[in-house]
């Protein structure tokens, strides 16, 4: 009867330490999950910000594409 007992409490505190095992590496997994969801996170800020620099840069050069001359023209001027 202790040995069916005793074998009863073992089996109950290996699951209980598969159950803390399981719940420290789901842990660790959202943590690297909250990591790598933060880093993505910056990256489409700085792709965000780029392209937001870029369309300047073109709705500039198309501001000023009817007012200056081709860089052609330049190029043979000065040469």
């Amino acid at each position: 009867m202790k040995e069916l007992v005793a074998g009863e409490k073992a089996d109950h505190r290996l699951k209980v330490l598969q159950v803390i095992h399981d719940t420290e590496a789901a842990k660790r997994e959202a943590s690297a999950l909250r990591l790598r969801a933060d880093e993505l996170q910056y990256e489409i800020g700085e792709r965000k910000r780029a392209e937001t620099h870029l369309q300047r840069q073109l709705n500039t050069m198309r501001a000023f594409s009817g007012v200056l001359p081709p860089v052609s023209i330049f190029r043979q001027r000065g040469g």
